[in-house]
């Protein structure tokens, strides 16, 4: 359990380069195969090793007590197998490692691949319907399949190759006893009586024949325990690989304590430019873009490479301009879903920022876990407020699910606008000082819209919807930043900027956009 949730903790705290690297079936594998065979076939077959370690000792001091015990000449020969069977299994476990690793490797990665494909095929499973591609995709999964089986069967070959020598060692110095052995009886029973060499009894052959046969079995398990520990190697550096994948938790430390300080700076300032008043000089405190330059793959956006922003707490912001040239990539650096290496974004520290994208997400839960999904103050996800906030997105048609408690597959049942609603009232019921939401109108008609901006409007203006207003005083202000897809949310908005590739990040008037903007 410890593994699995230190690899989940891991992955939460990846940078987005290195989460985008990994596929689903690397991470499922890795908890529910991986771990698994770690702890099973390396850790507790340590345990295993120690018995039969504690069986050899047994067996080596008999060896080495019995000639005394039963008044015999000491046999040189009986101590053979004790040291020919380690020197003959451990250097071939040696030797096939390499081999051995590279096809569980194989078989592992191609593993990995086939779960991905079928998580992936489930998820996509309208998208495949819809397009009319179960054939070609049942085909294209059939290689995927073929691929992994041959790899499968090739390490199986390995491993079954690699099971069979012990066996087939104790059986040969099993036999070769028989034969010396059994001479060496004969001779005794031929043997005359005035004759001075000890004959070997045929007691002493039979005790002798059991103890190579539990030699070589004590010796074979140690060695069968050897080749799953090897196996677990691959298990092994799957996890230190997902493990040491970069996360973005030094980098994000790092813009905390510079925004702390700067935050520090700015409130200081803004009491000694207004020593009258009143307020918290922290509301005072601007949200920042300045000199920020941001890319993909090494290319600066053209609409981040200049430019300067400044936001007032307790504004409506929408962003405007050109497709592809950094609205969405600007909005997701202010919810702090990227980190630009510069610091060039300065949002105050004390302020709890939500990012919404465009992609609707559901948990696994009732309605009501979906809507007060990340609400931390139980007064905001209080029953009245969720079902105030869902009556005014128009969500009166699934209300009765909160009544009833059901888990649903809502991503299925539910229209698109629905979904889309409930993306914005989770969000408003979380209740964040900053707000950062990408196009909140799309998939709306225009009184639709227009009633979803009056709603973005009533959340800066009262600091919060569905709040007292007698209250309003001892909120902090809430900001809302957008990328508009209507003109209604233009018009409704305090400030407005445009991201283009031609002026960078730049304010615009009201009268001054454009309805071709967006």
């Amino acid at each position: 359990m410890t593994i699995q949730k230190s690899i989940l903790q891991k992955f939460l705290n990846y940078s987005e380069e290195a989460r985008s690297s990994l596929n689903d079936g690397e991470m499922i594998m890795a908890m529910t195969r991986d771990s698994v065979d770690l702890v099973a076939d390396g850790y507790t077959n340590i345990i295993a090793i120690s018995k039969q370690m504690g069986q050899l000792l047994m067996i080596f001091i008999f060896q080495l007590t019995s000639p005394t015990i039963f008044n015999k000449d000491p046999r040189p020969l009986a101590y053979v197998p004790l040291v020919a069977f380690p020197c003959i299994l451990l250097p071939f476990l040696v030797c096939r490692q390499s081999r051995t690793n590279f096809h569980e490797y194989e078989m592992h990665r191609k593993q990995d691949v086939l779960v991905d494909r079928v998580n992936r095929t489930v998820k996509n499973y309208r998208l495949i319907a819809d397009y009319s591609q179960r054939p070609a995709f049942v085909s294209w999964f059939g290689s995927v399949v073929a691929d992994y089986n041959s790899s499968a069967v090739v390490c199986s070959q390995v491993m079954k190759n690699n099971e069979y020598f012990s066996p087939w060692v104790t059986l040969l110095f099993v036999s070769g006893w028989i034969i010396l052995g059994g001479f060496q009886v004969m001779d005794g029973f031929e043997q005359s009586e005035d004759s001075d060499a000890a004959p070997l009894s045929l007691g002493l052959f039979l005790t002798n024949l059991n103890i190579f046969a539990a030699v070589g079995s004590a010796y074979g398990t140690i060695y069968m325990t050897l080749l799953k520990m090897q196996s677990s190697f691959d298990a092994l550096e799957h996890i230190v690989h997902l493990m040491n994948l970069p996360i973005d938790i030094p980098q994000r430390m790092s813009l905390f304590r510079t925004h702390s300080e700067l935050t520090r700076q700015l409130r200081q300032e803004a009491r000694a430019k207004m020593p009258d008043f009143n307020g918290v000089a922290l509301d005072l405190l601007p949200i920042r873009v300045m000199d920020l330059r941001f890319g993909y793959a090494g290319s600066v956006l053209p609409g981040l490479s200049s430019g300067r922003m400044e936001v007032r707490q307790g504004t409506l912001v929408s962003l405007l301009g050109p497709n592809s040239e950094g609205k969405s990539t600007l909005l997701k650096i202010l919810g702090g879903v990227i980190l630009p290496d510069n610091g060039a974004c300065f949002v105050p520290s004390h302020l709890r920022v939500l990012h919404v994208g465009l992609e609707i997400m559901f948990v696994e839960g009732n309605l009501m876990k979906n809507l007060t999904f990340g609400a931390d103050d139980p007064s905001d996800a209080s029953d009245e407020r969720v079902r105030k906030i869902c009556k005014e997105l128009n969500l009166e048609s699934i209300m009765h699910y909160l009544d009833s408690g059901v888990v649903k597959p809502w991503s299925e049942i539910l229209s698109h606008t629905q979904q889309h609603y409930i993306t914005l009232a989770r969000a408003l019921i979380s209740n964040p000082e900053v707000f950062c939401v990408h196009k909140p109108t799309l998939p709306l008609d225009e009184e639709h819209s227009k009633h979803i901006v009056e709603i973005l409007r009533e959340f800066v203006d009262n600091r919060g919807f569905i709040l007292d207003p007698a209250t309003k005083h001892l909120r902090r202000p809430r900001t809302c930043i957008m990328t508009s897809t209507s003109w209604g949310a233009v018009e409704a908005s305090d400030v407005i900027y445009k991201v283009s590739a031609a002026r960078g990040i730049a304010y615009e008037r009201r009268e001054d956009v454009n309805q071709l903007d967006w």
